[in-house]
């Protein structure tokens, strides 16, 4: 890529960008969205988005991207945002992202996150938006979700989730919008 210092903004789906050419990244610290959806991205490159500290916003969808490098992303202060779409999340994956004590919008959308897992995300005191839309999350996730008392817009459209447990959210957070 050229040298573009105020660049903001770089889409690089649907590339063959590697873990080791996101350390190029580095020369664009004013990126603040990224998207890193349909690559070969993994774990061990997400230690090079630590080099761009104004990221508010990734996509991770359909990417590698669930395991311990997660972790890489804790010094990312303004990250805001983070989408995992269809992600094959890992039983430890959540916990990871519940570090990332400053999101407000997270999506676990089309991913395999179970209802013991959503118990990870009771640290994430700004979640305002929540993704769950074709997951097995069910019934029994519920409890946890109300655990997130920030919610405003939860989507569970595909979900295991019964309008019943759809219900009981709506009744105990009444300004979360629930979709189902």
């Amino acid at each position: 890529l050229p040298d573009l210092p105020q660049l903001q903004e770089l889409v690089l789906n649907d590339t063959l960008v590697t873990d080791d050419g996101l350390v190029h990244l580095g020369k664009y610290a004013s990126i603040n969205k990224l998207w890193l959806e349909n690559t070969k991205i993994t774990d061990k490159g997400l230690v090079h988005l630590q080099r761009l500290p104004g990221l508010e916003t990734l996509y991770l969808q359909n990417s590698a991207t669930a395991g311990p490098g997660l972790a890489d992303l804790k010094p990312l202060s303004n990250l805001r945002f983070i989408s995992f779409k269809r992600v094959a999340l890992r039983p430890d994956s959540l916990k990871h992202i519940a570090q990332l004590t400053q999101l407000e919008i997270l999506g676990l959308d089309d991913t395999n996150v179970t209802d013991a897992q959503l118990a990870e995300l009771a640290p994430l005191k700004h979640l305002r938006t929540l993704w769950l839309s074709k997951t097995r999350v069910t019934g029994r996730g519920v409890e946890h979700l109300l655990k997130v008392p920030s919610l405003q817009n939860l989507y569970l459209h595909g979900s295991q989730i019964t309008e019943a447990g759809a219900d009981k959210i709506r009744e105990q957070m009444p300004q979360c919008h629930v979709g189902r």
